[in-house]
């Protein structure tokens, strides 16, 4: 099926692509790389397997990458192309020299201060660049956050948001909830028909917690557990966790981690303004990061429980080789996407805590 997948890849891009090899592959999309012959550079072909190209559709797949593909900012992965072909729907991307933060973070269980913080501030940049044009990328997480010549590049706008619509336009996918339990939000969670940009403050919170201590907020030993922790339980103290921590950042967290969008951190440029001037304190004081690699030799790697990518998300297969061949690199981006599991929204439990309350005239996905 993949050689006739790949063969087709092939016949339908070869005026403008040579597609070489398979990269990498996931629950819901395979990667190649290829070669654009206009300007002679390596790009990576991303194809959605072909049960969920039928229930996208192309209209509205293409539709939802065409609005994605005017976002221009240094930390968003720029969409090269997209199209339609023989029955694939695909998108073209950079193939960028790098590693995804996923990958990182299973060498470096927690990241020095610093750098967290750095990495922090540039994808919170990259969401209020596309918050402020109605985007809502709806599955921040490290495998979609690509780490390419010290600076952090978020992959992947509006292919969520394209399947998330495809859900509730589905009676077969209609109770399908899009995301990953680990960084999903609370709203999420609970199967709410529109979702703004604060869904995507709260992920990424998840991303810097995790990145901060070792671990996401929360983890279960199976996506039902830890949707339902989203939704009812009270997210630990990063602080508390790691010491050195600036309480600046531990309060920010806290705000961004509400279950109610509407206590939440109201941009993600809040978000930036403390990452980022705490990330010039922890650079200005030598003794924070001697501290951070301290704390990282005493308490050890934290391992977590917990699945993986749904089946309906997107991680950032392709695209990265760092001084090393590029299927081992490509192989850990799809343990990212592999574990992948549906979770059907009647199978949770109803939320509790404060009512979940998206407001209206916000700039949302209207999933």
């Amino acid at each position: 099926m993949e050689s006739l997948i790949l063969d087709k890849l092939k016949d339908a891009l070869k005026e403008r692509f040579a597609v070489e090899k398979e990269l990498g592959r996931g629950g819901t999309a395979t990667v190649y790389l290829a070669r654009e012959f206009k300007h002679d550079r390596l790009v990576a072909v991303k194809v959605l397997h072909p049960e969920l190209t039928t229930s996208v559709g192309a209209e509205r797949f293409l539709n939802e990458i065409e609005i994605t593909a005017g976002l221009q900012h240094p930390n968003i992965l720029p969409l090269l192309d997209s199209g339609a072909a023989d029955g694939l729907l695909y998108y073209v991307m950079p193939y960028v020299q790098g590693e995804s933060l996923f990958e990182r973070m299973r060498v470096e269980k927690q990241l020095p201060v610093a750098e967290a913080l750095r990495i922090g501030s540039e994808v919170a940049g990259a969401l209020s660049h596309a918050h402020e044009r109605w985007v809502a990328h709806l599955d921040v997480k490290p495998g979609n956050i690509l780490l390419s010549n010290g600076h952090a590049m978020i992959a992947d706008f509006g292919i969520a948001r394209a399947i998330c619509r495809s859900c509730r336009g589905s009676a077969a996918m209609s109770d399908m909830i899009v995301g990953t339990p680990e960084y999903m939000s609370p709203e999420q969670g609970a199967g709410l028909d529109q979702l703004d940009g604060r869904s995507d403050i709260y992920s990424l919170a998840c991303v810097l917690f995790e990145m901060l201590t070792g671990s996401p907020p929360f983890a279960g030993k199976n996506p039902e557990v830890i949707v339902h922790q989203h939704l009812g339980a009270d997210p630990p103290s990063a602080g508390a966790l790691r010491s050195e921590i600036p309480e600046a950042v531990d309060r920010v967290l806290a705000r961004a981690l509400e279950k109610d969008p509407e206590k939440r951190l109201a941009t993600a440029e809040e978000f930036v303004n403390v990452l980022r001037s705490e990330t010039a304190l922890q650079l200005a004081d030598p003794r924070a990061q001697t501290n951070s690699d301290t704390s990282k030799t005493r308490m050890g790697r934290v391992v977590t429980a917990g699945a993986g990518a749904l089946s309906l998300s997107l991680g950032a297969l392709a695209m990265l080789a760092f001084g090393r061949p590029a299927e081992s690199a490509q192989a850990s981006e799809a343990a990212d996407d592999q574990h992948a599991v549906p979770i059907a929204a009647t199978d949770l439990p109803a939320p509790k805590g404060p009512e979940l309350i998206v407001q209206p005239g916000r700039p949302s996905s209207k999933c």
